[in-house]
């Protein structure tokens, strides 16, 4: 049960997008537009091989289980709504915050601070406040801001490919 490879043209996308890591895993939160001109945010695309190491089975096909087909994307860009890497990666080291969920906070660099949950995968995408984005992140601290109102965390999809 084999996956597609990227494209030539998609793999020329994805590659200037900057993966964020759990482990040896690599996750490429992108924005995606599909051939038929319809957006789709927050997909995970992730090889095949990256995919049975975090899940250790082989995934779902079809977009109502949340899975995107390769040969269905016309094209591929970085995330608005995704966390820059570095502090993606401090959140994906430190595993779940209880019983498959994360909480977290956000610093930005007004000093606005904001609390997160998300399912045990999917913090790599938040809903950013009003008037801030991903360039305004300064800090995350996991396990933190179950004291404050939090915002739950962005629906998102997988696109799964072979290397």
């Amino acid at each position: 049960m084999d996956r597609p490879k990227l494209p030539p043209s998609l793999r020329h996308q994805l590659v200037e997008i900057e993966p964020s890591r759990e482990g040896a895993v690599k996750y490429f939160p992108c924005d995606v537009v599909l051939k038929t001109g319809e957006r789709v945010d927050c997909v995970y695309l992730i090889s095949l091989a990256d995919y049975l190491k975090l899940w250790r089975f082989y995934p779902d096909r079809g977009r109502d289980k949340g899975y995107l087909e390769v040969e269905d994307i016309a094209s591929i860009a970085d995330s608005r709504f995704r966390l820059p890497a570095k502090f993606a990666n401090i959140l994906h080291a430190c595993g779940e915050s209880g019983m498959g969920y994360i909480i977290f906070t956000v610093e930005f660099r007004t000093g606005f601070k904001q609390a997160y949950v998300t399912g045990d995968v999917g913090d790599d995408f938040v809903r950013y406040p009003d008037g801030l984005g991903k360039e305004d992140v300064v800090g995350v601290t996991p396990h933190a801001g179950r004291d404050m109102e939090h915002i739950n965390g962005q629906k998102y999809s997988w696109c799964v490919f072979s290397e």
